[in-house]
């Protein structure tokens, strides 16, 4: 694993933050990290997360292909986002022995709030969340969000 930062980051004191993986993990400055969150980033992938972005309690950010999170982004607690699956090739050969199968990457752009328990899980294309998108607590976000956009958790825009 390589963790690639140019500037200070703050992790809380007491935090548990585990980073994982042989990919790169790269945080930008004034990057905020609470505790128990996971960062993840296999082989030949990458994970950024911009400048003055922070990621809240019990996270996890998996990559097996590419995510990238923009500056100023608030992940709020227990937010999910992975660009990758468990391959499924036959019930006789138990999920854990397939192989990761990477999906589209993922782009969270610039002034991004995505509420708690969240869940971004990337399909076959490219997700993106555009710029200033609100993503409310519990919502399950699998395609693209156009910039200021408001997602309830139903999947609804939000008004």
């Amino acid at each position: 694993m390589h963790v690639g930062r140019q500037w200070p980051i703050r992790v809380f004191l007491g935090a548990r933050v585990e980073a994982s993986g042989s990919g790169l993990i790269a945080l930008g400055a004034g990057v905020r990290i609470d505790r128990d969150v996971w960062l993840h980033a296999e082989e030949s992938a990458r994970l950024a997360i911009g400048a003055g972005s922070a990621v809240g309690r019990r996270c996890t950010l998996s990559a097996a292909g590419t995510i990238v999170i923009g500056n100023d982004v608030l992940l709020g607690p227990d937010v999910l986002v992975v660009d990758h699956t468990h391959g499924r090739v036959g019930h006789e050969l138990p999920y854990l022995a397939q192989d990761i199968v990477r999906r589209g990457s993922i782009f969270i752009e610039d002034g991004v709030w995505i509420g708690k328990g969240a869940r971004i899980i990337s399909g076959t294309a490219p997700l993106v969340i555009g710029k200033g998108a609100l993503i409310g607590a519990g919502a399950t976000i699998r395609a693209s969000i156009p910039a200021g956009a408001a997602i309830s958790a139903g999947g609804r825009t939000a008004r």
